[in-house]
C-alpha cells in the first residue's frame, strides 16, 4: 500500500504491523495532546461581546421564531437549530458552546490526521495536521463553535470519505465503496446546510473529481451505480432541509435571502471577490520552494516509504517543541509579545493565507499536468498523486468558499496548509542521499513549529480582533463573574465590569415590557437583559443584513424608541469600508447616523447613562 508506514513484504509483514500500529497510536496521540492543549488553555477565556450571535437565534427559535420569517438568518437553518439545540439542553451558557467548540478544535485535527494518514506516514499526517488546525485558528478573530468550524469539521469528513472510496476502488475492492460515498453525501449536504455557496462548490467539485478520475485511470473509475449511492446521501439532508422549510414557510423567504439577499454570502462575491487580495501573496512567494515542489512532484516513484528513528524523533520533538513554547507563551505575556512584534502576519497587509494559497494551486496544477502526461503516454499513476490531486482541489475549494467577498483567510486554507508540507515531507522522504533528505526534513519541520508560535503568540496578546473592539490578553482573564451566561468562564477586568455593571442597569431601567436595541454585533446583551429582538436584523451588519431589512428596522425604531439602546460605536470607517467592498450601504449609513444623533444630537430623547470605552467603544442609552 502506497503511504504506509514501512516496505510491506509478505515475510516481514506480521513481524512489522504491531511496531506501525504503535506508531499510529503515539502519532494520533500527539495530536490529541497538542491540539487538545491549545483548546483547554483558551476555551473559557474572555468574553468578547460580538459572538454571542447564535445563542440569540437559539432562544428566538425556542419561543417560536421562524428563521427569515421573523428574523434574518445569513445561511440555511441547520446550524441555527443545532445553536438551539445547545440552549434547549444547556440554557444560556457561554461556557456549554466553549466546551463544544473546544470538541469541534480537536476533532478536526483528528480528521485531518487521517486524511493525510490515508496517503502518507504517521509522522507526516502528525505534523500536517498540526500545522491545519492551528492554521485554523489563525485569524483575527476566531470563535471555536462558530459555523465555520462545524462547516469545516463537516467538509473535511466529506473529503475523507471520498478518499476512503477512491482508496478502495484503487486496490481492487468494491464491497465498501457505495457506503463510503452515501456517508459523503450525507456529510457533504450537511456542509451545505452549514454554509450553502460553499457546500454547492464543494458538490460540483466532488462531481468533477469523479469525471477527471475516470478519465485518468481505470483503477480509480467509480461506478455509476456507487456514485448514486453519494447523490443519495446528498438528498436526505438537503430533502429533510427543504421539507422543514415548506412547513414552516419559510422556503421562498429561505432561497431570497441566502443566495440573492447580496450578504456576503452571494455566489458572486464568494466566486471572485477573493481574487483582489491574492496579489500581496505573490509578493512573498517563496520562488525557490515551488520550482522544487515542481521537480520532485515529476521525479516521484512508486515506491514505499519506510521510516525510520530519526523521522520519528523528528515529529515527536516538534509536536513537544509547539506545546513547550505554547505553555511558556500563555504563561508569559512578555515572551507572547517579543514574538507577536515579529509576526510575519497582521490584521493589514501580506499574510500567509495568499501565500499557501498560491503554493496549493501551483502543487495542484503540477499534479494535474503530470497525471495527464501519464495518462497519454500509458504510464501508470500512483494512488499518493491520485489523492493529492483530490485533496488539494477540495482544500482549494474550501478555501475560495470561505473567502467570501473578502480576503483568502486561515480558516478557509487550514488544509491547504497541512496538504503542502504533507506533499513536502512525503515526496522529500523518498530522496535518495540522506544528508540531504535529513535536511530539508529538519528545515520544513523548524518551519512548520515557527509558523503554529507565530500564530499562537499574536493569538495569546489580542485574542480577537475586530473593527477595533478587542479584549484583553488571555493571560489578564482572572475574573469570575455572577452574570448567569458567563458562569464558568474567566473573564478580564473590563469584560466583568461591562457585563455586571449592565445587567445592574437593565434591571433598574427596564420593565418587563419595555423594549431593547442593540447595535451592530452585540446581540448577547439581549440574553443578559433577558429580552427578545423586535427587530428583524438581530446582527444589523454590513454583510449580514439586507438594506431593505436595516430600512424597515430603522422606520421601526423611529417610530416606537425602545427603552434602551445598547450602541456599539464602530465608528464611521466601518461604514465606508463596507460601502467600497459590498456597494450601497445607505440604509446602513442612515441606521448609524440616526444612533449618532440618539447619542450626540441636542434634541435626543435618549441620555447616555454608561459609557464603556477601551476596547469596546460601546454607550448605554436610555430613553429620558
Amino acid at each position: 500500500m502506497n503511504g504506509a508506514l514501512f516496505s510491506i513484504k509478505s515475510s516481514t509483514e506480521s513481524k512489522n504491523i504491531p511496531i506501525k500500529t504503535i506508531i499510529d497510536i503515539l502519532c494520533f496521540l500527539a495530536v490529541i495532546i497538542v491540539s487538545s492543549l491549545w483548546a483547554l488553555l483558551i476555551f473559557n477565556k474572555t468574553a468578547q461581546a460580538q459572538e454571542g450571535w447564535y445563542v440569540v437565534y437559539g432562544n428566538m427559535i425556542l419561543q417560536g421564531m421562524v428563521p427569515y420569517i421573523d428574523f434574518e438568518f445569513l445561511y440555511l437553518p441547520l446550524y441555527a437549530y443545532m445553536s438551539a439545540l445547545v440552549v434547549l439542553i444547556f440554557g444560556d451558557s457561554l461556557l456549554a458552546f466553549r466546551a463544544i467548540g473546544a470538541l469541534l478544535f480537536v476533532s478536526i485535527a483528528v480528521v485531518v490526521f487521517f486524511i493525510l494518514r490515508s496517503i502518507t506516514p504517521s509522522w507526516i499526517a502528525t505534523i500536517g495536521s498540526l500545522i491545519s488546525v492551528f492554521a485554523l485558528q489563525g485569524d483575527v478573530f476566531f470563535i471555536f463553535y462558530d459555523y465555520h468550524s462545524v462547516f469545516t469539521l463537516f467538509a473535511y469528513l466529506s473529503i475523507f470519505f471520498v478518499l476512503k472510496a477512491i482508496l478502495e476502488k484503487y486496490k481492487g475492492r468494491d464491497n465498501k465503496i457505495g457506503l463510503y460515498l452515501f456517508v459523503a453525501g450525507i456529510l457533504c449536504s450537511l456542509a451545505t446546510a452549514i454554509r450553502p455557496q460553499s457546500g454547492v462548490m464543494m458538490l460540483v467539485y466532488f462531481i468533477g473529481s469523479f469525471i477527471i478520475l475516470h478519465f485518468l485511470t481505470e483503477r480509480a473509475r467509480l461506478t455509476l451505480r456507487s456514485i448514486g449511492y453519494f447523490f443519495v446521501g446528498i438528498l436526505i439532508p438537503a430533502l429533510l432541509t427543504c421539507a422543514l422549510l415548506i412547513y414552516a414557510g419559510a422556503f421562498s423567504a429561505c432561497i431570497e435571502m441566502v443566495f440573492f439577499g447580496g450578504t456576503k454570502g452571494s455566489i458572486s462575491g464568494m466566486l471572485i471577490g477573493w481574487i483582489y487580495y491574492i496579489y500581496p501573496g505573490l509578493i512573498f512567494y517563496p520562488l525557490v520552494l515551488v520550482p522544487f515542489l515542481v521537480y520532485i512532484s515529476f521525479r516521484r516513484s512508486d515506491k514505499n516509504i519506510s521510516v525510520d528513528k530519526a523521522d520519528l524523533a523528528l515529529c515527536f520533538l516538534a509536536a513537544t517543541f509547539v506545546v513547550i513554547c505554547t505553555v511558556c507563551m500563555f504563561s508569559s505575556l512578555e515572551v507572547s509579545m517579543n514574538i507577536a512584534q515579529h509576526h510575519p502576519v497582521s490584521p493589514i497587509g501580506p499574510s500567509w493565507p495568499p501565500v499557501f494559497f498560491i503554493l496549493g494551486c501551483t502543487l495542484i496544477l503540477t499534479l494535474f499536468i503530470k497525471s495527464f502526461i501519464q495518462k497519454f503516454r500509458n504510464e501508470d499513476i500512483i494512488f499518493f498523486d491520485l489523492a493529492s490531486l483530490f485533496i488539494g482541489g477540495s482544500a482549494i475549494v474550501i478555501a475560495i468558499g470561505a473567502a467570501t467577498s473578502g480576503p483568502i483567510s486561515y480558516v478557509g486554507t487550514a488544509l491547504i496548509f497541512g496538504f503542502v508540507f504533507m506533499t513536502l515531507l512525503h515526496r522529500c522522504a523518498e530522496l535518495p542521499r540522506t544528508t540531504i533528505k535529513r535536511g530539508v526534513e529538519l528545515l520544513s519541520v523548524i518551519f512548520v513549529t515557527f509558523l503554529i508560535v507565530t500564530i499562537v503568540a499574536p493569538k495569546i496578546v489580542t485574542p480577537y480582533y475586530w473593527w477595533g473592539s478587542s479584549p484583553s490578553p488571555y493571560v489578564d482573564a482572572v475574573y469570575a463573574t455572577d452574570v448567569d451566561y458567563f458562569r464558568g468562564m474567566e473573564l478580564t477586568a473590563d469584560e466583568k465590569y461591562m457585563y455586571e455593571d449592565f445587567e445592574e442597569k437593565a434591571n433598574l431601567y427596564l420593565g418587563s415590557s419595555d423594549e431593547m436595541y442593540c447595535y451592530a454585533n452585540i446581540p448577547i446583551f439581549y440574553v443578559i437583559a433577558n429580552k427578545t429582538p423586535t427587530v428583524k436584523a438581530v446582527v444589523p451588519w454590513f454583510d449580514v443584513s439586507r438594506e431593505s431589512t436595516i430600512r424597515e428596522d430603522l422606520d421601526y425604531l423611529k417610530n416606537n424608541n425602545p427603552k434602551m439602546i445598547v450602541f456599539n460605536d464602530h465608528t464611521m470607517d466601518a461604514v465606508y469600508a463596507h460601502q467600497e467592498l459590498f456597494g450601497d450601504k445607505s440604509a446602513h449609513y442612515d441606521l448609524y447616523v440616526w444612533l449618532l444623533e440618539c447619542r450626540d444630537g441636542p434634541s435626543s430623547n435618549y441620555g447616555v447613562f454608561q459609557t464603556y470605552s477601551g476596547s469596546y467603544n460601546t454607550y448605554l442609552l436610555v430613553l429620558e
